[in-house]
Parts: structure tokens; C-alpha cells; sequence
């Protein structure tokens, strides 16, 4: 249970405390499921392709001594969990969303059991938990076939931390070993799931800077481990994670322009506008970009009165509230958890992820004591406030699953057609996807007109023809010159067929190898 200078004592409490845990596990399952079933069969497109192994011939194993072949990123533990389902399953979406669902869900209950032992009411938290569940900021994560490790990797960044700050105050030892113990392997889970746990690591350390200079003089409350011996254990852990992806093959991102490369510029303020765009908006994030292509100023200047509203409410509240410092701790966390991204050159609201747990607590304490010390007429009106801002909420991210169904439906027609024109085509051909005019623009995973969805698909085209000479181009215009051979298609945008305009190359039987 709860251990900390918070924490409920009272034996009668906790198994209260316990009954009510298990009402909020059931009702978590029930909003989650309810709020993210119709995501559960969004097919691969897009960047999803990138990780569809059984294209690439890797087993699970593989992937803890080499990079993704296709992104030369590191994260084992995501690749593998994919491999043995698609091995299983193969294109099925199914058991990928379920993975990513349960560890979303366990997020959520982090939330609330993380605001319980911080202090925070049963109302504070449940408010901060409902928030984690159903914000529209989480969709690109929680939807993706390829964002288990952003989902995963933030449910065990915060578990390490929720762990390691409690070992502080455990004053009985085998018990602050163990919590220790699971911190430090939470903390490599989450790095293994995707590099951005590496933010974890600094917040570690920061635990600790602050602990050796507020609360305990350099020795823990259980004297089991002196702050320097802790900061030690979490920085070996870290260089050793830096050298087993080194030697996979991964390095980490430069300076430069690139979209993976590190920049210190405008780009900070652009992508700290953005995180806090999509943390705060009231409504779905895809509409906001179509009003915002459109011009259509009233509602977004709606949805800017609304976003000043929330911010305002919840720092009213937090002036308001007792837990003051609590609320400053975990908005620095917050802005820690985003350190590694926010210096990237280019971002998508999937990264705010892994800020979402602390900004919820932080509105949590706000709108709980702002609900607590209004008048009775106050309470039912900012009840019903509350109500319709979730409902908005799950409805963005019901809206959002709608968006990228259709785009993965349409999606997986185009490879159906695809792949009866590669096992036909010359040796070593290059299938030309040439996109049909269009008037939708671009936005995230959500919008992705004509063949933009089909822009890493070449391994998955090769693997299902069974012709690993092919390649396979997308775009707009002419083919590239220069190619042997090349099978031009016109994306029709009627019934999204794909036509065949013309063949060049050398007169040889098709099929050959």
C-alpha cells in the first residue's frame, strides 16, 4: 500500500482504501475499452509498415542485437512484443491495439495511485485518472500500431519513478530494496521500449539532488543505500543501455536539420506550443488543424477561449490548493518527461504522451480543490462542466479512430492491388504510384491523402508478392528517372483504384527472379 509522508496509516483505511482501487480499476476498464473500442481495428499504414517484421524475416530475439532495419531505432522490447504477435497474427491489428490498451490502462491507475500517495484526494485523483483515460491528446499513441513503445515506455518511466521516491521514505529496509530494485528495472524497461525513457534517467538523478539537499543530508530515511550509491546504480544503468545501443548499431541523433536531429532554436518554442496545444485543447486536434487549413477563425478562437479557460481554471485551483509545491514538482517532471523531443527539429502531438500523466495530476489537484470549496450551485454547474469536457474529449478520440480506420482501409485496398501487379512485374521492377488530385491536406496520421499512406509499404509489397527485387515509389508528378524498369499506376481517387498506365524496361519474361 501508499508509503510515504502521505500515505494512510490506519489499518481499516487502507482496506478501504483497497475496495475503493478495485471500483476504480473496474470502472478505468470500462471507460478505456468504451472510449478506445473503435480503434481496435485500425489496419498498418503509413509509418506502421516500418514495423511489420515478418517482411524484414526477423525473429524477436534479433531485435535486442540489432537496430529496426528500416529506422535504425533501438527498442527491443517494443520489436520483439511485435514480432511474436504478427508471427501470430499477422496483419491483424487486434492483439497489437489490446497490448497497447492494457498498458494505457495501466497508466491510468498509475495516475490515480500516484495522486493518492502524493496526498491527493479521491476526487483530485479520479478527476486526474478520468482525464489520463480519455484525453484526445493521447490518441496518437494509444491508436497506433507502431506507438506501443511511446505508451509502454511512459507507463514504466513513471513506474521507476513512482518507485524510486517511495524507497526514500520506506523506512523498512528489505521493503525499500525491493521498491528500489523495481525502479531500476522499470527504468531499463523503459528505455529498451523506446529512447525517450532516457528523460527518466535525469529525473531520477533529480529525485535524488533534491533529496540530498532538502530532506536527508546525503542517507536515505532507511539507510539502506546512501543518495550517491542511488545516483550511481541509475547512471551505470543508463551507460550501460548507451553502450548495448552502440553496439546494435544505433547511435544517437546529431545536430542538423533532419527531423530526427537536435536543433536549439524557434523549434523549441514551436514544439512547446504544440505539446501544449494538443495537452490542452477542448476538442479533437484533427478538427483544430482542418479549421485552422481553412481559415474558419470563430471556432478557433473557440477553441482558444476554451484552452485559456481550462489553463485558467486549473491555476486558480492549484493557487488555491494546499499541494502548491506537489503541483510545481510534477510540472517539472512534465517538462523533463518531453526534454528529449522537444529539441527535435520536427515532433507529433504522440510525444506528449509521455507528459500527459503529470499534467493530468496537476489538473486533477486544480479542478478537485476548485469543486471542494465552491458553494453547492458552484459544485453541480462545474460537475456538469467537467462531464461535457470528457464527453468532448472521448469524442475527439472516437473521431480520431474514425479518421485513421478509413485512411488504414483504404490503405490495405491499395496493397490488395498492389501486390497481383508485383508478382507479374519484370525482374528487379519499380512499382510508381503516382497520387490522384486532391483537396485534403495533410495532417498527423489522421489525414494522409492518396498514396501518402503508402510511402514505406515497399518491404510489406515485396513480402506478400514474394518478390524481394521490387521496389515500390510513391508521389505526385513523374517517376523517378533512371529505373530499369517501371510499372506507372494512376491512383484513382473513384473507389481509390489503382490503374495501370504504362510499362518501360527490357522485353523479359515477368516474374522472373
Amino acid at each position: 500500500m501508499n508509503r510515504g509522508p502521505n500515505a494512510l496509516r490506519n489499518g481499516a483505511d487502507q482496506g478501504e482504501e483497497w475496495d475503493f482501487y478495485v471500483v476504480v480499476l473496474s470502472v478505468s476498464v470500462v471507460v478505456v475499452l468504451g472510449t478506445y473500442a473503435s480503434g481496435l481495428t485500425i489496419p498498418y499504414y503509413a509509418d506502421d509498415f516500418q514495423f511489420y517484421f515478418p517482411a524484414v524475416e526477423m525473429e524477436w530475439m534479433d531485435h535486442f542485437v540489432e537496430t529496426g532495419p528500416t529506422t535504425g531505432f533501438y527498442r527491443p522490447l517494443q520489436n520483439a512484443v511485435l514480432t511474436v504477435l504478427q508471427s501470430a497474427f499477422g496483419m491483424n491489428p487486434v492483439p497489437v491495439h489490446l497490448v497497447t490498451l492494457v498498458f494505457h490502462l495501466g497508466t491510468v491507475l498509475l495516475v490515480y495511485e500516484g495522486g493518492r500517495w502524493l496526498g491527493a484526494t479521491r476526487l483530485q485523483s479520479g478527476i486526474a485518472a478520468a482525464l489520463m483515460a480519455v484525453s484526445q491528446a493521447n490518441a496518437a499513441a494509444v491508436l497506433g500500431n507502431d506507438t506501443l513503445s511511446q505508451v509502454a515506455s511512459t507507463f514504466f518511466g513513471y513506474l521507476s519513478l513512482r518507485w524510486y521516491t517511495e524507497s526514500l521514505f520506506d523506512r523498512q529496509e528489505r521493503r525499500s530494496v525491493l521498491t528500489y530494485g523495481g525502479a531500476l528495472l522499470s527504468l531499463g524497461a523503459a528505455l529498451l521500449f523506446k529512447e525517450t525513457g532516457f528523460a527518466f534517467v535525469v529525473l531520477l538523478l533529480l529525485v535524488d539532488g533534491a533529496a540530498a539537499g532538502i530532506l536527508f543530508g546525503g542517507r536515505s530515511a532507511s539507510g539502506s543505500a546512501s543518495l550517491w550509491t542511488r545516483s550511481l546504480s541509475v547512471a551505470l544503468l543508463a551507460g550501460a543501455y548507451l553502450l548495448v545501443r552502440a553496439a546494435a548499431g544505433s547511435m544517437g541523433p546529431g545536430f542538423g536539420t533532419e527531423a530526427y536531429q537536435l536543433h536549439i532554436g524557434m523549434n523549441l518554442f514551436r514544439n512547446a506550443a504544440l505539446f501544449g496545444a494538443a495537452a490542452t485543447s477542448p476538442v479533437s486536434t484533427a478538427s483544430v488543424a482542418q479549421w485552422a487549413q481553412t481559415a474558419q477563425w470563430g471556432k478557433l478562437g473557440g477553441v482558444l477561449f476554451g484552452s485559456v479557460l481550462l489553463i485558467s481554471v486549473v491555476a486558480y485551483g492549484v493557487y488555491r490548493s494546499r499541494s502548491r509545491l506537489v503541483a510545481v514538482g510534477l510540472l517539472v517532471v512534465a517538462i523533463g518527461s518531453l526534454g528529449p523531443v522537444l529539441v527535435l527539429n520536427d515532433v507529433s502531438e504522440l510525444y506528449v504522451y509521455s507528459a500527459m500523466p503529470s499534467l493530468c495530476l496537476v489538473a486533477g489537484i486544480g479542478m478537485g480543490t476548485l469543486w471542494r470549496c465552491a458553494p453547492q450551485g458552484w459544485r453541480i454547474a462545474g460537475g456538469v462542466l467537467l462531464l461535457v469536457y470528457l464527453g468532448s474529449q472521448i469524442a475527439g478520440v472516437r473521431q480520431k479512430a474514425t479518421l485513421m480506420n478509413v485512411t488504414g482501409e483504404r490503405t490495405q485496398s491499395l496493397l490488395k492491388q498492389l501486390v497481383p501487379v508485383g508478382k507479374t512485374a519484370l525482374t528487379g521492377a519499380t512499382l510508381c504510384v503516382l497520387d490522384a488530385p486532391t483537396d485534403t491536406t495533410a495532417y498527423s496520421v489522421y489525414r494522409m491523402p492518396g498514396a501518402l499512406p503508402l510511402r514505406f509499404a515497399g518491404p510489406v509489397v515485396q513480402h506478400y508478392s514474394s518478390r524481394p527485387d521490387l521496389q515500390l515509389v510513391t508521389g505526385s508528378g513523374r517517376c523517378p528517372l533512371g529505373l530499369d524498369s517501371t510499372i506507372r499506376l494512376h491512383l484513382r481517387k473513384e473507389g481509390w483504384r489503382i490503374e495501370r498506365v504504362s510499362e518501360t524496361g527490357p522485353t523479359e519474361e515477368r516474374g522472373g527472379r
